[in-house]
C-alpha cells in the first residue's frame, strides 16, 4: 500500500491531511501526520485509508475543528473527521471538536462531533476523541436501507442487518451528553470514557433502529473517570 507524508512545514508530500487522502489511490493509502495542531475538516470516503501520527503520543498531532450541529446544519454535518469508506484505521493521533470550548452552549444545536465513522472493518488504536455533546458517532449505513422511507416505525420481523463493525483500542474518550452514539456493531477495548462537568452526563445512547439490527456497544475492560465521577472499571 503507497505511503503519503503530511507535514506543516518541512520535507512531506503534503501540507494538509484532507489533501493527503484526496491523493490517494483508489484502494487507500497510509498517510504518516507529523507533529502538529491540523486546524481543517476532514472527510475520507476512499476506503483503506490509515491515518498515522508520528509523533511520540496520541497529543502530539492533533486533528481539530469546531462545528456544530446549528453551525454546520445538523448532527451528521458537524464532524470533524467523517469517515463513509471502509476499511478505515488511526493510530497514535488525537481528533477533537472544539466547538463548545469557543462558544456560548445552546439549547438545541450543540451537538458537536469529533468523529463521525460510518465505517465497516475500522480500527482504531490509541486514539484521543475529545468533545462535548456527541463526541463520537459510531455509526452504521448497512441497516438504515431498512428503515421506512416516511419515517415510521420499522415493521417487526423483518429481515436481520449487520451493523458496520468497530474496534476501539486503548483509546480517549471524552464528552458529556450521550457522547459515544450510533448503530454501530463496537467493541471498547481497555479504553477510556472521560465525562467532562454537566448537569448531566450520558456516556452513551447506542441508536439501534429495531430489534433485528445485529448492532450494540462492548466495552472490554474499560475505565470509567471524570470530574465528579471516581475510576470505575467496566
Amino acid at each position: 500500500m503507497r505511503t503519503l507524508t503530511v507535514a506543516k512545514q518541512g520535507k512531506a508530500d503534503f501540507r494538509t491531511v484532507q489533501d493527503a487522502v484526496d491523493h490517494a489511490p483508489s484502494d487507500g493509502s497510509i498517510i504518516r501526520i507529523a507533529p502538529g495542531k491540523y486546524r481543517e475538516k476532514i472527510h475520507v470516503g476512499t476506503p483503506n485509508i490509515e491515518l498515522i501520527g508520528t509523533g511520540k503520543l496520541p497529543q502530539d498531532v492533533v486533528l481539530s475543528w469546531n462545528d456544530s450541529a446549528k453551525s454546520a446544519g445538523g448532527t451528521g454535518k458537524s464532524g470533524s473527521v467523517s469517515v463513509d469508506a471502509d476499511g478505515f484505521a488511526a493510530e497514535n493521533l488525537t481528533i477533537e471538536n472544539t466547538w463548545e470550548l469557543e462558544h456560548e452552549r445552546l439549547e438545541e444545536g450543540s451537538q458537536a462531533v469529533a468523529l463521525l465513522m460510518s465505517s465497516d472493518k475500522a480500527v482504531l488504536d490509541r486514539v484521543r476523541l475529545l468533545g462535548a455533546q456527541d463526541t463520537l458517532y459510531a455509526n452504521s449505513r448497512t441497516c438504515h436501507d431498512n428503515l421506512p422511507k416516511d419515517g415510521s416505525a420499522p415493521a417487526p420481523g423483518r429481515t436481520a442487518c449487520l451493523a458496520s463493525r468497530q474496534y476501539f483500542h486503548d483509546c480517549y474518550i471524552e464528552g458529556h451528553v450521550d457522547y459515544i452514539f450510533g448503530d454501530a456493531k463496537a467493541v471498547f477495548d481497555h479504553c477510556e470514557l472521560h465525562s467532562r462537568h454537566h448537569d448531566t452526563v450520558m456516556l452513551t445512547a447506542q441508536s439501534k433502529h429495531f430489534p433485528e439490527e445485529d448492532s450494540g456497544y462492548y466495552f472490554l475492560h474499560c475505565r470509567i473517570t471524570g470530574q465528579d465521577v471516581g475510576d470505575k472499571v467496566v
